[in-house]
């Protein structure tokens, strides 16, 4: 029987299941999450500009061109709520990453457990070509 490479069983074996896919993108919605409380921390800045312009009939004297500016600057002040949901999202990548070892866990386990029956009923057919091979000799 050949050699046979455990890791790339195993690396095979976590690639083929959809439960490490599962977590990879829950952790991957669960930090993109954590970046949106954690920019919902910062102060906002907004900065509008409209332009306008009268057209027809009218008075020549009127100002037919406009301009408005306005500026938005939004400074959260009761931060318990972002701050929960910072925590709760950093908690939940957390839990993540002890599932996704878990999971991989699993995968060895039952990677070397049917290595260790494959190999086990190889040696019982080996035994038994030779018990086999020794009656036919006996014959």
């Amino acid at each position: 029987m050949g050699r046979i490479d455990f890791a790339d069983i195993i690396q095979t074996a976590q690639a083929q299941r959809p439960e490490l896919q599962r977590v990879g993108v829950q952790r991957q919605q669960t930090e993109s999450k954590l970046d949106l409380q954690n920019n919902q921390k910062a102060p906002s800045v907004d900065l509008t500009v409209v332009g306008a312009q009268d057209i027809g009939q009218g008075k020549d004297s009127l100002n037919r061109n406009e301009l408005y500016l306005g500026l938005n600057i939004d400074i959260p002040l009761q931060r318990r709520v972002v701050s929960g949901r910072t925590q709760a999202a950093a908690a939940n990548i957390l839990r993540l990453k002890w599932e996704r070892n878990l999971l991989e866990g699993r995968i060895v386990a039952k990677a070397a457990n049917s290595l260790f029956k494959a190999h086990a009923d190889y040696q019982a057919v080996l035994g038994n070509e030779v018990k086999l091979r020794e009656e036919e000799n006996l014959e």
